[in-house]
């Protein structure tokens, strides 16, 4: 038999055992939840590359925003622009280390928030600081105005009309290690500063708008300095002016997002503060009042987003070691699907509802060999798409042996 024929059959053996392999492993993409993945992309914009905020763009696209790192540069908040099939258009670096919140406006602009990494200036007992930005930029990432909020953390943004409503929270001095305190700033969409609402001993992590014009908020309170365990996690109701109408609260979790149900609000979050790789991941639903009809133990230490999913909820996160988490809770708590992806070390921070019913996970994920940004857009009944399977590759790896095993052989013979 000649050379050319053993290396073809050779090949050929390869390339039928990746095509089983490939077709058996179930490690990533797993039956049940990603046999909805209508898009599978990653990102690489720097050394390492984390998705924290999507936006479904009105041209067709996505907007993207997240932390791209790189060490020869001071700022990492990335902004990106993609077509429909999540292809880069443009991407620009903001101050701050990460984009947290993106929301595009009806004329194309888009204004946006960034935060710098939190700081132990003198240890891990120490009150953290840092500084947020809220930006405007026109349709190609151009910036228009930047406003600086020193000490403060922001975490979501609302818009109306004529205004812009910015939520998160402010870190604890070391002389008040309790007093974590949520904000709510108001500025004119042309960054002019309007009026500041605090919110003493509750961080905020998310907010909703209610139907009749006020906003609910949800996030946690605790002791940081002391301990890493919250005392409780609190869904505040105000009105249109910021006022408080009612707050709940529920021991021993920290909240990180909420959704509206047909009756009521599913909550997600954990037992840590946000950030922390440990912990219990937990959902919960309640009613309009926010009384408690239930709570669901998951899979993972946090569930960072959550999202209407037809019938049902997609809820994402992060899970032990330090794995992404993807689950699909039904609206009486049965965790209708729930993936630990272990051989694909990560973690999602980022969930955002799409047109017809679709979702988009994002965050990033080391399945490519690279911290790269990591984003996924599910649709709830979905056909299985012939994407490349993340985090392995070895339908393409045995072609691309085939191919250099012919190449070298004919280069031998030129």
């Amino acid at each position: 038999m000649n050379l050319t024929a053993t290396i073809l059959r050779r090949a050929g053996w390869v390339l039928l055992i990746a095509v089983c392999i490939s077709g058996c492993s179930g490690a990533v993409t797993a039956e049940g939840v990603f046999s909805d993945e209508e898009m599978n992309r990653t990102y690489s914009l720097a050394t390492y590359t984390d998705i924290f905020a999507i936006e479904e763009s009105a041209e067709g696209g996505f907007l993207i925003g997240g932390h791209a790192y790189s060490r020869d540069a001071e700022e990492h908040a990335f902004l990106m622009r993609t077509d429909s099939e999540g292809t880069e258009i443009w991407s620009e670096i903001y101050q701050g280390k990460r984009v947290v919140a993106i929301e595009e406006l009806d004329d194309g602009r888009i204004i946006i928030a960034s935060l710098d990494d939190w700081i132990n200036p003198e240890g891990p007992t120490t009150a953290l600081i840092g500084t947020g930005y809220l930006m405007m930029a026109d349709r190609n990432g151009v910036l228009i105005w930047s406003v600086e909020i020193n000490g403060n953390a922001p975490a979501q943004i609302v818009s109306s009309e004529d205004t812009i409503m910015l939520v998160g929270w402010r870190w604890a001095s070391v002389d008040d290690p309790e007093g974590v305190s949520g904000f709510l700033t108001r500025y004119s969409l042309d960054g002019e500063f309007l009026n500041l609402t605090t919110y003493d001993g509750v961080s905020i992590h998310d907010v909703l708008r209610t139907d009749d014009g006020g906003y609910l908020l949800v996030g946690n309170t605790g002791d940081p300095v002391e301990t890493i365990n919250v005392r409780y996690g609190h869904l505040t109701k105000i009105d249109p002016n910021g006022e408080i109408q009612w707050r709940k609260t529920y021991d021993e979790r920290s909240l990180f997002a909420i959704t509206a149900m047909d009756e009521g609000y599913l909550i997600v979050g954990g037992t840590h503060p946000y950030g922390y790789s440990e912990g219990e991941a937990w959902a919960l639903r309640v009613s309009d009042d926010g009384d408690l009809i239930w709570e669901e133990k998951l899979q993972g230490y946090a569930a960072y987003g959550v999202a209407p999913y037809g019938e049902h909820y997609m809820v994402a996160g992060a899970t032990g070691p330090g794995n992404p988490l993807i689950a699909v809770l039904g609206s009486d708590g049965t965790v209708i699907d729930s993936e630990r992806l272990l051989d694909a070390e990560g973690r999602f921070t980022a969930v955002k509802p799409l047109i017809d019913n679709r979702v988009a996970v994002g965050g990033w994920s080391y399945h490519t060999g690279e911290v790269e940004g990591w984003l996924l857009v599910f649709k709830p009944d979905g056909r299985p798409q012939p994407t490349e399977s993340p985090g392995f590759g070895i339908l393409a790896a045995a072609l691309g042996s085939t191919a250099a095993a012919l190449l070298a052989y004919r280069r031998r013979r030129d």
